[in-house]
């Protein structure tokens, strides 16, 4: 599943994405999975990809939670991803370092040559430009102004 170009661009950017998995991992390593799901980013509209982690990215919430195993003929083999059952949809959020104009993300799973899973499903994906805003000094109340006090006559 791939992107559109990115709408933004700049530094302080977030992806968040809801997302339910349910594909064939080890029931004997917890850290082990046969077929999953990794998240690419493109630099160059699409020509390549990378995996998120490798461009600089990082998970703030809902990470990559297995490895894909290398004897199984999986086009992911060794790479951190998703794997086995969410056990329904889960959040997941990364912190990109720069989002360049054009670029492009991939969900991409990957099976190997054996059994399957049930698969995953990607929804409400959103791109976030945090700006700081520049911190003003609070302004000062005004201080009252004393009556004038009627004088002698």
């Amino acid at each position: 599943l791939d992107s559109l170009h990115f709408p933004v661009s700049g530094t302080g950017v977030q992806l968040t994405f809801e997302h339910n998995f349910n594909l064939e991992a080890s029931d004997v390593d917890p850290n082990v999975g046969f077929d999953g799901g990794v998240l690419e980013m493109s630099f160059d509209g699409g020509n390549t990809f990378q995996d998120i982690l490798a461009v600089g990215g990082s998970f703030s919430i809902g990470g990559y939670n297995r490895t894909i195993s290398t004897d199984r003929g999986s086009p992911i083999a060794g790479r951190q991803a998703w794997s086995g059952n969410s056990g329904g949809f889960i959040c997941t959020i990364v912190t990109l370092p720069f989002l360049p104009p054009g670029g492009r993300f991939r969900w991409r799973m990957a099976s190997d040559n054996s059994g399957s899973g049930e698969g995953w499903r990607v929804d409400t994906v959103a791109i976030t430009l945090c700006e700081p805003v520049p911190c003003q000094p609070p302004t000062p109340p005004p201080r009252p102004t004393p009556a004038p006090r009627p004088g002698p006559r």
